[in-house]
């Protein structure tokens, strides 16, 4: 499972001293009234955005930061108490040869464990006084369609999502003055791949798509929930959805129809986990059907990976139309019974490789 690397060292006030005002951009935020006496090292890839335009490939690059959240705490969880925490912007910074970024915070004496939280409006924890209201914060879905994460700043304007700007979280205990943390991504990514194979039939069958959406997803996740702790979103179908979450659907698109014997990479969402319900969490295919009986507006509805959809993971959905899909007066009626004129292949695998650093803390 792909984790980036987040490196903290505490280090005594004398290599604090040699720290420029530019090593710690906005200073910390003190909430402990005691000195500020260690330092914070980041380590983290970057990544690029990811269109969804048909037949685009390229979302492996998915490790972009922009504003991280690093807080510090003294005392056990849940009931830990924030002692300070400071907002460091990444965007700009350069990595080594190994695309590791390094970045330098301060700290007290009494801080013992350290969350990250990357990809967050500034002063995302202003309110929070221990660890569990910190936890208590939430991800909200819409701000995977802005470019760095700051949905509060910016509503998603279209169709869109970007992977420069996806939640991601780590925590460990500080030892000995030093914490390594890995950050995992709180969203999955689902990427649709769809292909017609109308073989062996004699009715001049046909498939144009004009739209792919989610159904059933989660609108917001609390940061260690393992499934969304919200609203449930009933559909993304452009004719029902609010702007607010537009970026679930990749919009009527003009797709080519569909008569490539291989599979053709129409679109790439991201999701927040899913712990099987009642209602799967769901893909579904829209378009138009044509046969020797006429045309028709039709639905092919796929659940993605029997209701179990887990954070920092890569889903692959292959579909292959073989038939006639299914007619709906109204897509909100519920969740959607998929087609049996169709095939489908769930491969899970980990959100990409992760470089091979030693995790002990000497």
């Amino acid at each position: 499972m792909k984790k980036q690397l987040l490196y903290i060292m505490a280090f005594m006030p004398l290599f604090f001293a040699a720290c420029s005002s530019d090593d710690v951009a906005g200073g910390p935020v003190n909430k402990s009234g005691e000195d500020l006496n260690k330092t914070v090292e980041i380590k983290l890839t970057p990544g690029t955005v990811t269109s969804r335009t048909p037949m685009t490939t390229d979302v492996t690059l998915d490790d972009s930061l922009n504003n991280v959240c690093i807080v510090f705490f003294e005392g056990h969880k849940p009931t830990s108490k924030i002692v300070s925490y400071q907002d460091i912007d990444f965007s700009k910074m350069t990595p080594n040869a190994y695309g590791i970024f390094t970045k330098r915070v301060s700290t007290t004496s009494k801080a013992t464990y350290a969350v990250a939280l990357a990809n967050v409006t500034e002063n995302y924890v202003s309110g929070c006084a221990t660890f569990q209201d910190v936890m208590n914060t939430k991800v909200d879905i819409r701000s995977t369609g802005t470019q760095d994460g700051r949905y509060s700043q910016y509503q998603p304007a279209t169709n869109r999502q970007y992977n420069t700007g996806l939640p991601m979280y780590g925590e460990d205990t500080i030892q000995n003055d030093q914490v390594l943390l890995n950050l995992e991504r709180k969203v999955a990514r689902v990427r649709i791949n769809v292909k017609t194979d109308f073989s062996g039939r004699s009715d001049g069958a046909g498939f144009t798509p004009t739209e792919i959406f989610m159904h059933n997803f989660w609108n917001k996740c609390k940061w260690n929930e393992k499934s969304g702790c919200d609203s449930l979103i009933k559909t993304a179908e452009s004719i029902y959805i609010s702007s607010d979450y537009i970026i679930m659907s990749t919009g009527v698109q003009p797709f080519a129809t569909l008569n490539d014997p291989n599979y053709a990479a129409w679109a790439t969402f991201y999701v927040l986990p899913w712990i099987g319900s009642s209602a799967d969490l769901q893909v579904v295919v829209k378009g138009t059907y044509t046969n020797s009986l006429g045309t028709s507006t039709i639905y092919y509805p796929v659940s993605i990976n029997g209701g179990m959809v887990e954070q920092n993971n890569a889903y692959t959905i292959n579909i292959t139309i073989k038939g006639k899909g299914v007619e709906l007066k109204d897509v909100n009626d519920g969740p959607l019974n998929s087609s049996s004129n169709l095939t489908v292949n769930v491969e899970v695998s980990p959100w990409t490789t992760v470089p091979n650093i030693d995790k002990t803390i000497e």
